[in-house]
Order: structure tokens, then sequence, then C-alpha cells
């Protein structure tokens, strides 16, 4: 869940996820 930060931009639903 750490690369989700990084890329939080690009893929918001997997930060929620």
């Amino acid at each position: 869940m750490t690369y989700c930060i990084n890329h939080r931009s690009l893929k918001p639903n997997i930060a929620m996820t």
C-alpha cells in the first residue's frame, strides 16, 4: 500500500481499496 501513495494521482481508486 506504499506504492499507492506514489501513484495516488494515477490510481486514486487503489488508494481507497
